[in-house]
């Protein structure tokens, strides 16, 4: 008798459900922080990026810009994937994940600022100063 109306938030998540696009699932988290099926889309966010990795493996290099992840030829890739499907794909997820956060933890060290306490000084004596004699040659009539 009485059909229930679906709210702003709810028709929008729909949409991105429908959709089943990262894209929109991210749209929908900027636009409800606070929102009602967070985890529901952070969830699904997840599951579509790691079944780029099996189907897409180049743009999913390009879209975090990996420096090192590990070369998979497509057909190789294919193959293994057919045999390990769900596991795989989580386990090179994982893997890259990692790698991932170990070159940002190793940007953080080297991007840190080097303090005065970092450097160690060490005293500078007279002898490491080479002094040469200054004869009355050196000095003319202009410098008097």
């Amino acid at each position: 008798m009485f059909k229930y109306l679906k709210t702003k938030q709810e028709l929008f998540f729909d949409e991105a459900t429908k959709s089943n696009s990262v894209a929109k699932f991210r749209t929908y988290l900027k636009k409800y922080p606070n929102g009602k099926f967070i985890e529901e889309a952070k969830k699904n966010i997840e599951k579509l990026e790691k079944g780029e990795i099996i189907h897409t493996p180049f743009s999913f290099k390009k879209k975090f810009n990996l420096k090192n992840l590990v070369v998979i030829s497509l057909s190789s890739l294919l193959v293994v994937s057919l045999f390990l499907a769900i596991n795989f794909s989580k386990n090179i997820f994982d893997f890259v994940k990692n790698i991932n956060n170990q070159d940002i933890a190793n940007q953080d060290i080297a991007n840190q600022d080097i303090t005065n306490e970092d450097i160690t000084n060490e005293d500078i004596t007279n002898e490491d100063i080479t002094n040469e004699d200054i004869t009355n040659e050196d000095i003319t009539n202009e410098d008097i």
